[in-house]
Parts: C-alpha cells; structure tokens; sequence
C-alpha cells in the first residue's frame, strides 16, 4: 500500500487494482499500458460499472490520488463513459498530473499530460468511436451548468442553504458528480459548525443569565435575612430572662434560613448565650441551697435556743430563758412553725416574774 492509500469497499480497491495495477507488491504500470490495456480488456459496460464505484468512492475520498488515477485512466480508454456523466476530462486530469507533480512523479504527471493531448478529441474531428451527446445529454448538461451558475451564486452571498438545494438538483439529475457531491458535504459542516458555534453562544449567554439570577437571588435574601437577624431581641449580659428570648429567636431562624452569610455569627452567639444562661442557673441553684442551708442552721440554732431556756426555766434561771427565747425568735424568723408557742413562753414568764419580783 502507498502513502495515498485509503479506506475503500473491496470492490473499488478490485477495480483500481484491475486498472492501475500496485496492488499487494506488484509495481505500478505505466499510465499508457494501463490505458491501452482498459480499452482492451474492459467493454462499455464494465468501463460504467467501474466508472460508477469510481464515482462514489471520490465522492466520499476526494483526495484519493488512485482512485482519480483510474478514473483517468478508464476516461482516456473510453471517453464517452465520463462525457456521459458531465465530468471533463482534462480538467480532471490535469488537477492529477498536479498532484502527482507535487507528490514527487514528475514523469508519471508529464506522460499524463502528453496522453491527455494526445487522446483528447480536436473541436471538429472527433473520433468516430466516440458516440455523439444526444439532445437530452446536452440539456441535462446545460441544467447542471445553470444550477452550478445559481448554486455559486447564492454561496457567494451567503445563503448556502439555497445552494445546497441547487447542487441536491444537480445530483438529481446526474447522480456520479462526485465534486458536486463534495461541495455539500463541505457546505453541510460549515453550516453544522456555524450552528455549533450559535449553539455553544446560546449555552454562554443561558449560563449567564442563570448565573446573574442566581446572583440577583443570594443578594436579595441575604440582605433579607441580615434584617431579620438585626431585628432579634437584644439581651443585656445579666438579664438571663432577655437572654433565654434571644437564644429561642437565634434557634429559630437557625432552624429556619439554615444558611445565609451570617450563619457562623448565629452558631457563635447561640452557643455563648447557651453557656451564659446554664452558667446563671448554677449559680442560682447553688444560692438557693446555700440559702436554705443557712435557713436550716438558724432553725436549728433557735430550737437548741429554746430547749435551753426550758432547761434554765426548769431551774428558775427565767432570765436567761428570756434571752435564749428572744434570741430564738429572732433567729426562727416570722415564719418559725414554733413562733407562736415561743412567744407564749416569754409572755408566761414575764407574768410570772411580774406577780413575783
């Protein structure tokens, strides 16, 4: 296989093969051996059925440099086959003799270029073999240069979509223009890559858009939720009642906006404020039960009071009974559950040392 070789059905790679030769190591023939030998071997009909795989492989691989050469090469051995298609011949084979020229086959593209002067018919003296175009082959000819003429025009001007319908009408009418094939190939990706490129703006300015919503949206709520945090009750460092109203308020907007900019301040606060209210609590507990303890001490301080001053009562020491039981009262306080009974002793005493001085 050469540099040029491609991909092809296995029918075209028999056909070049059977007209050029190359194939599986064998050497190239020359040009002019392979024409001769095609007008020899080939009859019309086979020279079509050759011509026509030719014609659909170029218009899938246009740079196909062996496949062009065989349909050259059939061309020069039976001309009628391409006049029969609208393809020209010299214009063909002169853009392979480019090629090959440039390739490095310099003499390949020169013998080319004398066959084609050669066995190109002269304006009057045709061949005879060479079998007039009749009247439908010279309108259907016409048609197709009238719809390259429109098809070039609306390309030029931009409306390819017109074009491609010009050029569909060419192959229409004649359906091995394998050129006329390429061009709406080529015209197709342009447009395929023209609405990409729309495609991939209209994507850039929907994500923008979004974007710029979604943005619009963030600002909006959180400044509404910046309010809403500005307006929370305040608390004093103190006022634990303040506080614990705070602390529902934070707890609740927490629960309710669950994330916003000032999120980490909200967690921050509320658990300070937690720390700040269970703090108090303990100290308000530990003051109550120091308070009752010291309740409790004075209660038992003015009952050993009382018993005493009974014992004092039983030796007649009265006055120091009164002391011990004033002293008890005073201690027991006004809710004393033995007040009462206390002041009834102080009064009984007194009386009795009022009768007896």
């Amino acid at each position: 296989m050469g540099p040029n070789t491609v991909d092809r059905p296995l029918f075209v790679e028999d056909v070049i093969t059977a007209i050029t030769g190359g194939m599986g190591g064998v050497p190239l023939r020359s040009l002019r051996s392979n024409m001769e030998r095609a007008a020899v071997e080939f009859d019309e009909r086979t020279a079509e059925a050759f011509a026509r795989a030719l014609f659909t492989e170029l218009s899938q691989n246009p740079h196909d440099v062996r496949g062009l050469e065989s349909l050259i090469v059939l061309g020069l051995a039976h001309p009628r086959i391409l006049a029969r298609h609208g393809i020209s011949l010299e214009t063909e084979g002169r853009r392979l003799a480019v090629v090959l020229d440039r390739s490095g086959q310099s003499a390949r593209a020169q013998q080319l270029l004398e066959m084609l002067a050669t066995n190109m018919p002269v304006p009057g003296k045709e061949p005879e073999a060479q079998e007039q175009i009749d009247e439908s082959t010279a309108a259907r000819v016409a048609a197709i240069d009238t719809l390259l003429r429109q098809a070039d025009h609306c390309i030029a001007r931009g409306r390819k979509a017109e074009g491609i319908k010009h050029l569909q009408e060419i192959l229409r009418l004649d359906h091995d223009r394998f050129d006329v094939a390429r061009m709406i190939r080529d015209l197709r990706r342009s447009q395929e890559g023209r609405r990409a490129n729309y495609a991939t703006f209209a994507k850039v300015v929907l994500s923008m858009l979004v974007v710029g919503a979604l943005g619009y949206g963030l600002v909006t709520r959180e400044q509404r939720v910046r309010a809403r945090w500005d307006a929370l009750p305040q608390a004093g460092p103190n006022d634990t009642a303040a506080m614990q109203v705070r602390l529902s308020a934070i707890k609740g907007m927490l629960a309710e906006e669950h994330v916003w900019g000032g999120m980490f301040q909200a967690w921050r606060e509320r658990d300070e404020l937690d720390s700040k209210i269970q703090r108090h609590q303990e100290e308000v507990a530990r003051a109550a039960r120091a308070a009752a303890l010291e309740k409790q001490g004075r209660l038992q301080e003015a009952e050993d009071l009382r018993e005493r001053a009974m014992r004092s009562v039983k030796v007649s020491r009265f006055d120091e009974a009164l002391v011990d039981l004033r002293q008890a009262l005073e201690l027991g306080g006004e809710h004393w559950e033995k007040r009462a009974r206390v002041q009834a002793d102080i009064s009984a005493i007194e009386g009795w040392k009022a009768e007896k001085p």
